[in-house]
């Protein structure tokens, strides 16, 4: 952790493990992870408390009438998320007296519940009868019979998704419209002068936004039928490129042939190969990286919750 930062957070009584700190910040559980690379909210904080639906609503219209710049927040289940930045760590370092102080008197000022009380249900926190969890690596503590009911639910919600259909079919129509997207968006650049993984983006998307409303299920067969029904457009799109422009090149000449005999003849020709199996290369790898980059993210999102330990 950069030392300017660990020295703030150290004098708040917080206690520093590597890029985290965690402690008791002016009465309420508060966990922090700085990110340096993280060009959106470098610090992030999380504050547990326990705050009814009408104290959320006057808490939020108080951050939102702050006017603070590079300030980031968003209630979860167990408090409130605050993403802070700012140029540089340094300055960022110098106004956190100001974030922390407004922060904190503003949820002292709605009297939100925090240490000693579960954030969840509110209910008074026993010694004997508490547990500390992770979430999202962040120390979170609660009364056991909440969690247990938390980890009912989780586990009650993940059964019910396991029983429910597959319906790879439908999944897979969905899949190939969005692939019929990319396949269209590619041929448009591509007559452009364009190879990017703009159009592999696009049939991903789109076809996984279609896989899901056509009621396949939203699991890790979905991002592989999507995945590769995607790339196949983006191939076949190249295909259709160069075939378009031979049957067009033969229509100026008035070469009495059809656009498929063409493209086999000029496929002969090493200058002309060469540069469609170049483009081919070109439109794979740049289809790859668009779909791995997608893939990834909609793994994290249709990750199934874990029991809370």
């Amino acid at each position: 952790m950069n030392k300017k930062f660990e020295e703030a957070l150290t004098a708040y009584g917080m206690q520093i493990d590597g890029n985290f700190a965690y402690g008791n910040v002016k009465g309420y559980e508060t966990n922090v992870r700085i990110k340096n690379l993280d060009s959106v909210a470098p610090f992030l904080m999380h504050i547990s408390f326990f705050a009814t639906a009408e104290q959320k609503a006057k808490i939020e219209s108080e951050f939102k009438q702050s006017g603070l710049r590079f300030f980031r927040y968003s209630f979860t289940y167990y408090g409130v998320t605050i993403g802070l930045n700012d140029i540089t760590a340094g300055k960022l370092v110098q106004k956190l007296p100001n974030f922390i102080d407004f922060i904190y008197n503003t949820l002292r000022a709605n009297e939100v519940n925090g240490i000693g009380y579960c954030p969840v249900c509110g209910k008074e926190l026993d010694i004997a009868n508490q547990k500390s969890i992770k979430v999202d690596d962040f120390t979170i503590t609660l009364d056991e019979d909440c969690l247990n009911n938390i980890n009912k639910n989780i586990e009650q919600e993940n059964a019910d998704f396991k029983n429910t259909p597959n319906n790879y079919l439908k999944g897979f129509l969905g899949a190939l419209v969005g692939g019929v997207a990319g396949f269209a968006v590619a041929f448009i650049l591509y007559l452009c002068g364009f190879i990017s993984a703009l159009s592999a983006f696009v049939a991903f998307a789109v076809g996984t936004f279609l896989y899901k409303k056509f009621g396949g299920k939203a699991n890790k067969m979905m991002v592989v039928i999507v995945s590769v029904t995607s790339l196949v457009f983006m191939i076949l799109s190249v295909f259709a490129v160069y075939i378009y422009a031979a049957g067009a090149a033969a229509s100026e000449l008035g070469v009495a042939m059809g656009a498929f005999e063409v493209f086999a003849k000029c496929m002969t020709d090493a200058k002309f190969s060469g540069m469609f199996y170049t483009d081919l290369a070109l439109t794979v790898v740049f289809s790859i990286v668009g779909i791995v980059w997608e893939s990834i993210i909609v793994a994290k999102q249709i990750k199934r919750p874990k029991k809370l330990q």
